[in-house]
């Protein structure tokens, strides 16, 4: 074919290039205990996030529960789940599949109790054909604490740096970063004296973190203590907010 026009010359050759069909996934998600949770995520193929996800994840609703995709044949799919769905940190992907050349559904379902051993893997398909005659490869995956845990973010004393008002009081700001130390919290009770450091208020305040808390985590995570691991993954801002109105008050 010559360079400046679509003519065939005598000398050409015809090529055959074959045109990939689209594959449809669906990802579907039962969250018993809540059925209606908010789950965020994000979608990567072929180790590439799709651009709907490039700033930001979408979410789950309550009336939709199935996370809808149409990719080509042979593409390598990935979900981030959770807070891990957020741009800044993606590093716990989960549930990945090669898609072959049959359409195919991942049934996500809820598993409490604690069972480390279970991996966001989407195991072995059935096949199995709908109402149209096409064919569909089902998978079968649990989401459990442990799975939660992996895919819900520790945030570090630099990421709660970061991510603290720059407004926000100093003495709130350096009560809530020891939260976000190493080790976490010595014991269950964060205590702050305004006075002590140079506050106008002459005034204590302690936070008490009940037993009850981190009863969820114990009932459905293999090792999850309060003080290193759960309280760590709350927002920075939210003990913030807290400390302040706590304080506002009285």
């Amino acid at each position: 074919m010559s360079a400046a026009s679509c003519t065939l010359t005598p000398e050409g050759t015809v090529t055959n290039v074959p045109v990939r069909s689209k594959i449809s996934v669906c990802y579907q998600f039962r969250t018993g205990t809540k059925e209606s949770l908010a789950l965020p995520y994000a979608v990567a193929v072929n180790g590439n996030v799709l651009s709907d996800f490039i700033k930001r994840p979408m979410a789950l609703s309550k009336s939709n529960r199935c996370i809808n995709l149409r990719v080509d044949t042979g593409s390598k799919v990935v979900l981030f789940l959770n807070s891990d769905a957020y741009p800044r940190f993606r590093q716990h992907p989960v549930y990945e599949l090669t898609v072959g050349t049959d359409d195919v559904h991942v049934d996500i379902k809820e598993q409490l109790g604690c069972r480390p051993d279970i991996k966001p893997v989407v195991g072995q398909a059935a096949c199995e054909t709908d109402s149209n005659g096409t064919r569909v490869l089902k998978y079968k995956a649990l989401l459990t604490g442990d799975i939660w845990m992996s895919i819900s973010h520790r945030y570090t004393r630099q990421e709660a740096e970061s991510l603290l008002p720059q407004d926000l009081s100093t003495v709130i700001r350096q009560a809530v970063l020891r939260i976000f130390n190493d080790d976490g919290l010595s014991e269950r009770f964060l205590e702050i004296d305004f006075a002590a450091n140079g506050e106008a208020a002459a005034s204590k305040l302690k936070i008490k973190f009940d037993q009850s808390i981190d009863s969820n985590a114990h009932q459905n995570i293999g090792v999850c203590p309060l003080l290193k691991e759960v309280l760590p993954r709350t927002h920075p801002r939210a003990f913030a907010v807290l400390f302040t109105e706590a304080r506002a008050s009285d």
